[in-house]
């Protein structure tokens, strides 16, 4: 489609004053300037969008996140709003009622975050029931579910390493249910103006899923898609077609290690102890990171490492400066407490820092009484890294949090908690600068940076019409900001109160 954008902020993420215009052409920006030239330019068929005043802004670009946990999570009860064993049992019965499930049916279920037993759901039914805990790094099983999966657990209680084998063993749904949970996962996805989507650690189960999808032209939304670096030999010949290289919008763009866990659960592997005492886990020894790594340097293949505590940052840190050639754009998932010492190693030597800077909004109560004021204060030290000219990103974890950009946003700016403490406003940074942490670094990040990421000639028209502009509001209401809609490659694929 050929548009003609006009009559309100046109906010490019580029240099220089707001123009009056834009224009696309084909799927790509054609010209940015004054309506007068932009007149002249557009064909008799263009199509004349008055924004009314509102915002046109480039699209998000995730850096980080799960669409097929988040397609899988519309096949499954949500427990979030439950706030005992006994509300999580009454909701499982419903739900059992509800959707006539068989006595043989898993069910699936995440978003709970008080204490569960498998004796609980137990008392609901004989059936594999499998509850995800909202951070993702723990759940818990009923008995059938252990039997069947042959594990032996106690409470039915796994997380971190243990939790994500037995994920895996967990029947798949079909493609048919599998492709319209996507399909619901990626509008989503378009309703928070994001028209690229992460898949990390894709499990070898949905490599056929993928092929299937990228043989139906399944997405409009382009889906990078990560493969657990174990499974790196198998990626490699069974998603030929995509390896670097978008075909029918997904491409896959690397791999994906596991370093530790999480600092809200203690499993995250710090230096100095909890409160309370432990420093978490280690998930991976120096010898078979390096190994992982030099694969992907072999490869020319991204890595990217979840690496919440700071001496698992400090490992992958250590491991990347020792190699005689890295790979590509390396980056540091999360990196919650990454010291001020490997971001200051790191800077010029293009590794990427992604943070999950809600963290200090969800969590940061949490990480105040798990790691003390100090530390908890500088959760995702944006502040450092931009002082220090390190690129990073933001990024949502999604399911784990919606991918909700202007949330994110605003938490970049704002660093309260839930209970409205004030964490360190040394680490703080401003709207503008969290607007490049999720459009043009994050179009970097994933190797588009000339094709994504702000509205310039020759670019993708990928684009989002929201209702303020984030630059000209106070940074509380940033939040508020509503995608109005979204345009993929010209056209659009969400347009707020109405179904495209």
């Amino acid at each position: 489609m050929n548009v003609l954008y006009r009559n309100g902020d046109i906010l490019t993420m580029e240099h220089g004053a707001y123009p009056e215009a834009v224009l696309t052409l084909g799927g790509r920006i054609a010209f940015v300037g004054s309506e007068e030239e932009a007149r002249r330019l557009a064909p008799e068929n263009v199509v004349d969008c008055d924004l009314a005043g509102n915002t046109l802004m480039p699209a998000f670009v995730d850096s980080h996140s799960h669409i097929s946990a988040v397609a899988n999570g519309t096949l499954q009860l949500n427990l979030e709003n439950c706030q005992s064993a006994d509300e999580v049992k009454k909701a499982l019965s419903a739900y059992i009622e509800k959707n006539r499930i068989g006595p043989d049916e898993w069910i699936l279920a995440f978003g709970y975050s008080g204490t569960l037993l498998k004796t609980d759901l137990d008392e609901v039914c004989k059936n594999p029931v499998f509850v995800s805990g909202k951070s993702k790094h723990f759940g818990i099983f009923s008995s059938c579910a252990l039997h069947l999966l042959g594990i032996d657990s106690k409470d039915g209680y796994l997380e971190e390493t243990a939790l994500y084998e037995a994920e895996k063993q967990i029947p798949m749904p079909g493609y048919e249910k599998l492709k319209e949970a996507y399909r619901k996962a990626e509008n989503e996805y378009f309703s928070y103006g994001i028209c690229t989507i992460q898949d990390a650690c894709v499990p070898q189960e949905l490599f056929s899923f993928y092929n299937e999808a990228v043989k139906e032209n399944l997405f409009c939304a382009d889906i990078v898609v990560y493969a657990d670096a174990r499974d790196l030999n198998k990626a490699k010949e069974e998603l030929a077609q995509i390896w670097q290289q978008y075909k029918n919008h997904v491409k896959m763009c690397g791999a994906k290690l596991f370093l530790d866990g999480s600092p809200q659960t203690k499993t995250a592997w710090m230096k100095e102890p909890y409160v309370g005492g432990g420093t978490g886990f280690r998930a991976m020894d120096d010898e078979a990171l390096r190994a992982h790594l030099e694969t992907c340097s072999r490869d020319n293949l991204q890595v990217i490492a979840h690496a919440n505590g700071d001496m698992a940052a400090k490992q992958f840190i250590d491991a990347l400066l020792e190699l005689k050639r890295m790979p590509p754009r390396p980056v540091v998932i999360h990196a919650q407490t990454i010291s001020d010492t490997e971001i200051e190693r790191i800077a010029g030597k293009d590794i990427l820092l992604s943070f999950f800077v809600a963290h200090t909004y969800y969590f940061g109560d949490i990480h105040m009484k798990n790691l003390g004021a100090k530390r908890a204060g500088r959760i995702s030290p944006c502040g450092t890294a931009e002082r220090c000219g390190v690129r990073f990103t933001l990024h949502q974890d999604a399911p784990v949090i919606r991918p909700d950009m202007f949330e994110t946003i605003y938490c970049a700016a704002a660093r309260k908690t839930k209970d409205g403490a004030a964490l360190s406003e040394k680490e703080r940074i401003s709207v503008y600068d969290a607007l490049l942490a999720v459009t043009k670094n994050a179009a970097y990040q994933c190797f588009e940076e000339n094709d994504k990421g702000s509205i310039r000639e020759g670019k993708k028209a990928d684009l989002i019409i929201v209702s303020q502009n984030p630059l000209k509001i106070q940074r509380e209401r940033v939040k508020d900001i509503l995608v109005l809609e979204t345009i993929k490659d010209g056209k659009t694929v969400f347009k707020r109160d109405q179904k495209i």
